[in-house]
């Protein structure tokens, strides 16, 4: 019997007994194999939530056109839109330095939105900074000079003034918009170099046509008001080919730094840029390029690669890094190579071709012109890659405005849903 212990029976220490060596390694096993087995699904959640997420951002960007278009009558210019030019200029020809505010001419359609997407209190910064800009400058040269100290420029993060003259004043491009950013991309959250200039995972179609800056391109946006080439303006009712098959908007992964031999080798983020060497078709004296030209630098294991036919080849890591700049690599695609395709541009950022890129698995998200969401895989089709725009159907080329050519797209599928009225048939995944 067990002795008494203070009126108690106490337990003799044999009938005491632990877990063995054996068992508590099972039990870790165990443990392991539950957290090895939940991990990827915990993780796969989180990610089905961020590309929720995304999808829905995607979604109010493009129902936001919509509200646009019934308040102003039609859709906002991808640049130059009259709001920031000739708003805020001197004189009626608004692209004469002096009279135009400089650096309006870039503001990119993101910006035009603000207002229709909860964030009139930015939008009305830019306005009050633009006011007094305009307040500050007389008739010469030399006063725009004085005026820019006011002018939130979308590439250029310096302290503005206020009314006194004091340069106590963020520029509002500083700002971060989490409706204009996903939550997948681990970059969403950086800034453009020492500027600050916050960054946008969502870029505007353009069309499908390899393009230069001031061209009348064939997607559903114009750069009203800039040149001859791109007077007038677009309406839902321009979307010949239907807005239900029509883009406006898809993900662009977002840049990761760096330029020349020590730019961006991702090819999801990186934009190779070629020189001169790419291609001269069409005997107009033009650098144009083909979706393959772009793709031929894939190398392996996603990363783009150098062509020792190319000395002036360099890579650019700033995709998507200001999100009030139309400039092609902030902002903007083109249904050019497939999503999650190479993107390129020569050495004076004319004939860029910026590819839509996300961190979703399979492809990217697409905001259509009827204000719907869809995901688009890097499987669709793209026609025949090494063709330019309209040479499988005849064409010879045209003006850069594209009037030599207003068929369906080259480039299959993805590029019939980029062009507004190609008259394709073809329609969304």
């Amino acid at each position: 019997m067990s002795p008494i212990v203070g009126g108690r029976k106490s337990l003799s220490c044999k009938n005491l007994r632990g877990f063995t060596l054996v068992e508590l390694l099972v039990v870790i096993a165990i443990i392991g194999m539950l957290i090895a087995l939940l991990l990827p699904a915990v993780q796969a959640a989180r990610e089905a939530a961020r590309r929720m997420q995304c999808s829905n951002n995607l979604k109010q960007m493009s129902l936001a056109l919509h509200t646009f278009h019934d308040a102003h009558s039609r859709l906002p210019g991808f640049a130059w839109d009259a709001l920031w030019t000739t708003a805020y200029s001197t004189g009626a020809n608004s692209d004469v330095p002096g009279r135009r505010l400089d650096g309006t001419d870039v503001y990119s359609l993101h910006t035009s939105l603000l207002p229709f997407i909860e964030q009139g209190a930015i939008h009305a910064e830019l306005k009050s900074q633009l006011s007094l800009a305009m307040a500050n400058l007389t008739t010469g040269l030399s006063d725009e000079a004085n005026g820019r100290r006011f002018v939130p420029e979308p590439g250029n993060g310096r302290m503005l003034f206020d009314a006194s003259g004091n340069a106590t004043v963020r520029n509002p491009f500083t700002n971060r918009i989490a409706g204009f950013v996903c939550p997948s991309d681990g970059q969403n959250a950086r800034g453009d170099g020492n500027t600050q200039i916050k960054p946008t995972n969502y870029a505007v179609c353009l069309g499908d046509a390899s393009g230069a800056w001031d061209w009348r391109l064939r997607g559903a946006f114009s750069a009203p008001a800039h040149t001859s080439a791109n007077t007038g303006t677009t309406s839902l009712a321009t979307m010949a080919d239907g807005t239900s098959n029509t883009m406006v908007f898809s993900e662009m992964a977002i840049g990761r730094g760096g330029n020349g031999a020590n730019g961006d080798r991702n090819a999801k983020t990186g934009v190779v840029r070629g020189g001169n060497a790419f291609r001269e078709p069409y005997g107009q004296g033009l650098t144009m390029l083909t979706p393959l030209d772009c793709q031929s630098h894939r190398g392996a294991e996603n990363t783009l690669r150098l062509d020792g036919n190319i000395a002036a080849q360099d890579f650019y890591g700033e995709k998507g890094w200001r999100w009030g700049d139309s400039r092609y690599q902030f902002t903007t695609f083109v249904a050019f190579v497939p999503p999650n395709g190479v993107s390129c541009y020569n050495t004076t950022d004319i004939w860029a071709n910026m590819a839509a890129s996300s961190y979703h698995s399979g492809g990217v998200n697409v905001g259509w012109g009827d204000g719907s969401i869809s995901f688009v895989p890097d499987s669709v089709n793209t026609g025949n890659q090494a063709l330019l725009l309209g040479r499988d159907r005849g064409a010879t080329g045209g003006a850069n405005d594209y009037s030599g050519y207003s068929g369906p797209s080259t480039w299959g599928v993805w590029g019939a849903m980029g062009s507004a009225a190609g008259g394709e048939s073809a329609t969304k995944p």
